[in-house]
């Protein structure tokens, strides 16, 4: 599945999140109100990384930049991915039915997700600002010892690693 179909799934996914969590008798209000601004908030950061993907389908050098937005969708599909694994350690941390010592245990797991969402979160940020300095410049060249070389193959030279990680 390619990370713009993902990411439109998610999307609909989250909307059973918040629509679970309305219809839950248990829930504390606070907590409803907390999971409404989280899904809020992950379902614009989607929009926003999906326009960026969807930017590049027709860029004029596709190797750099698709590299790029591949990245990009990785990343937000990754922090989609935290999201519900943290969405569901929180609700087994909420649940009567949950022993003191799992409560304790989910809790640690829930934190160390918070911590990978927050650094997904960076990564997908810079990501962003990067995926939007190439389309920018991905048409400029520079003269290196009296060679025109195109500026995006200097940057693809230094992030070619990029790619292997999506």
């Amino acid at each position: 599945m390619e990370a713009p179909e993902f990411l439109e799934r998610a999307g609909e996914d989250l909307d059973h999140v918040e629509q679970d969590a309305e219809h839950d008798e248990n829930i504390e209000e606070e907590t409803l109100e907390k999971i409404k601004d989280d899904v809020a908030a992950m379902k614009d950061s989607i929009d926003k990384m999906n326009e960026v993907v969807k930017s590049f389908k027709d860029a004029t050098k596709p190797g750099t930049v698709k590299s790029v937005a591949k990245f990009v969708g990785v990343t937000t599909a990754a922090a989609v991915i935290f999201f519900f694994v943290s969405y569901a350690l929180n609700k087994l941390v909420s649940s009567s039915s949950t022993s003191e010592s799992d409560k304790k245990s989910y809790s640690k797991k829930a934190a160390v997700i918070s911590a990978l969402s927050k650094l997904s979160d960076d990564i997908r940020n810079i990501s962003r600002v990067i995926a939007v300095w190439v389309t920018a410049h991905e048409s400029e060249t520079i003269t290196l010892n009296g060679i025109e070389v195109p500026l995006v193959d200097i940057f693809n030279k230094y992030t070619s690693e990029m790619s292997t990680v999506s």
